[in-house]
Parts: C-alpha cells; sequence; structure tokens
C-alpha cells in the first residue's frame, strides 16, 4: 500500500535525523554539581544527546565517582581547577548549591568557559551587574525553562500574546524553608513575564506573611501598556501547587496551565457595543494548542522537552559548537527580572514596595 509505504520512509527520515547528531561535537563539556535536580533532569539530557563529559565536579569527590561512570571516559574530581585548566573542556554546566552559583560563573567566565547554569546564577541585581561585565564573548544560559517549554514555543509560533492587553499570572507552592523563594522560585515566572510581555514601567508589590509561607501580589505595567496582575506564594502546598496565566487580547481569551495545557476561546464581539453572545446564543469556540495527557506517549509528550529542560540544553550546545550568541546566551536578558526581584526583596523586609522603571 502506498500510504503504508510513505508513513515508513517518513518514520525512516525522521529516526535517521536524530541518530545523525548524536555525539557530533567539536568540544569536550564538564558538568559541577551532582545534586537531586541534576540527577533527576539534567543529566538524563546530556545522556540522551551523547554530550561528551570531561569531568563531573563535586565538593564530595565519592559523589562525583560515583556518577561519573556513565559517561565513557569521564573523570571525577573535586577541584574545580582541573576543569577551568582544561583548553579542550569549551563547555560547562552548573548545578550545586545556589549559594555557589555566582563564585563558580565568575570563575568559569574569568576562564573563557561557555556556561549553562542552573537558575539562581546570583541573589541581586549588582551581582548580575558583575556578571554582566565579565561575560564578553562567553556563552551563558541561566536555566529559565518556561522560555523553553512547549507552552512558550506555541504561544510564540501563533502570536497569541500579539493584542494583549491584560493577564493574570499565578504560581503557587508549598512552604520553602530550605531556601530563599524569590531567587530559586519565583524568578521563573517572574522572568516569564517579562519574557512574554517585554520590560517593565512600573511596579507595585505588596506581601503577605501567612506564617508557613509568603505571598507576594504584583500591579505590573509593561512598557508596551500591557498590564498584569501577578500572584506569587509559598503558602499554599506542593501536591496541589499550580502555575497559571490567563491572558486577555482583542480576539481572544488565552488560558495556560504550566507545563501541559495551552488553549484559548475567541471573544464573540460586539454590535453597537451589544455583546453578540447575548443576542445570538451559540457555542463557544475553542481552540486546543496543547493538551499532554499522555495517552500517546512521543518524543514531544515527553516531560523534558514539555517542561523545557531538553531543548534548552540543546540550545546552549549548539551556541557553543557554532560559537554564535544570541539573546538567551547573554546574561543581560535576565536584567529585569533582577530589577523586579530586587523590589520583591524590598517588599519582603518593608511589606510594600513601589518602583518606576
Amino acid at each position: 500500500m502506498v500510504h503504508k509505504r510513505l508513513i515508513e520512509k517518513y518514520k525512516s527520515l525522521r529516526k535517521q535525523s536524530y541518530l545523525n547528531t548524536l555525539g557530533k561535537y567539536r568540544f569536550q563539556y564538564a558538568f559541577a554539581g551532582v545534586g537531586h535536580h541534576s540527577i533527576s533532569n539534567l543529566y538524563p539530557c546530556l545522556e540522551s544527546l551523547r554530550v561528551p563529559l570531561k569531568f563531573i565536579y563535586s565538593r564530595n569527590l565519592s559523589n562525583a565517582e560515583k556518577f561519573s561512570h556513565h559517561f565513557n571516559g569521564c573523570i571525577a574530581t573535586a577541584d574545580i581547577q582541573d576543569i577551568l585548566t582544561t583548553p579542550e573542556v569549551k563547555g560547562m554546566f552548573i548545578c550545586t548549591e545556589p549559594s555557589q552559583h555566582f563564585p563558580l560563573l565568575m570563575q568559569a567566565m574569568q576562564a573563557g568557559k561557555h556556561v549553562f547554569i542552573e537558575k539562581p546564577p546570583c541573589r541581586t541585581l549588582s551581582e548580575l551587574k558583575d556578571l554582566i561585565k565579565v561575560q564578553g564573548n562567553n556563552i551563558c544560559m541561566v536555566a529559565l525553562q518556561r522560555r523553553f517549554s512547549t507552552i512558550n514555543r506555541l504561544l510564540k509560533r501563533y502570536h497569541l500574546t500579539r493584542k494583549a492587553s491584560t493577564y493574570v499570572y499565578r504560581y503557587c507552592t508549598g512552604a520553602y524553608p530550605e531556601g530563599d523563594p524569590i531567587t530559586e522560585l519565583f524568578i521563573h515566572p517572574i522572568d516569564n513575564a517579562v519574557q512574554l510581555f517585554g520590560d517593565l514601567a512600573t511596579l507595585e508589590t505588596q506581601k503577605i506573611d501567612h506564617g508557613n509561607g509568603i505571598s507576594f501580589h504584583l500591579l505590573v505595567k509593561h512598557v508596551n501598556d500591557v498590564q498584569g496582575m501577578i500572584q506569587l506564594s509559598t503558602a499554599y502546598s506542593w501536591a496541589g501547587a499550580f502555575e497559571t496565566l490567563e491572558i486577555n487580547t482583542t480576539d481572544h481569551i488565552v488560558y495556560a496551565n504550566y507545563p501541559n495545557e495551552l488553549k484559548t476561546i475567541e471573544k464573540s464581539g460586539t454590535l453597537l457595543k451589544i455583546p453578540k453572545e447575548k443576542v445570538w446564543s451559540g457555542p463557544e469556540a475553542h481552540k486546543i494548542y496543547f493538551s499532554n495527557s499522555g495517552f500517546v506517549p512521543g518524543a514531544t509528550d515527553n516531560s523534558f522537552i514539555v517542561q523545557g529542560f531538553y531543548p534548552e540544553i540543546k540550545h546552549f550546545l549548539s551556541l557553543t559548537e557554532s560559537g554564535k550568541n544570541d539573546h538567551w546566551g547573554s546574561i543581560a536578558s535576565l536584567y529585569t527580572s533582577y530589577s523586579v526581584m530586587d523590589q520583591l526583596a524590598l517588599a519582603d523586609k518593608n511589606g510594600q514596595a513601589k518602583k518606576e522603571f
């Protein structure tokens, strides 16, 4: 049957497209960190992409030794200088304790390495400015997966935010006593709002202390006049944690439930200022752009791809191998996000903060 031959041909081309790109790297790489997040989310992507790791670094050498066996010829080390002084290592992944990120990133870029670093790369806007000064021609990608998530890719492809006027963004988790929720959790939705809607013109922030968690309520206005309300909270629960974005545009309402659902509802419009839906009743026009039920699992439904881990690491490798940089590879792309987080830190102390950018 002709259609079966066409299907088999398509499957073969798709397979070869993947297999032919495996292991084609000019440079070698190193990884700093052997923690839960890196083992669960980052190392599996490197294994799938067949990234040639020369070193795995950990302050606890036995941890590095246990995991170095996953990569052929990989050397375990507890001395970061082994990585920084090896010329053939051009790219470095950093996923250690957040307190180590800033000094490690600074050392890596001063040594001329291209770096993929887990958030946060630093704690304050002042530290970010220091990093911007030393970046030079180095590539520095910060692991902010929303930028490469399936939802954001579709938002961009179908221009779903083009005619946005307002939005409501909610990012709510359980308590986070082990670290700084502003730079380690809230950096994700803050950066996502900036990437989707642009730089800020004004920001008003209020803090609510729940005892077992905190909440920030942000009223923002972007330079393109899009206005948003953002709720950031650790006063909910981890079992029921959620991240939702509702965008009101001229033509439709966009609903995003990160990381697995994106849909729109078309507006019916008005006639002589009278809502058409009140005159001519009918079904709502829904468009489902993405709904990851997992019913028919495929590569595009894999959590690493849906959430953005795999495509952002692949993008970093592409930049490093080509020697080309872009917006995502510049630490300066976080400038507005860190300006917002500095205001959250101020509101954390004083209960509220207000700023014109």
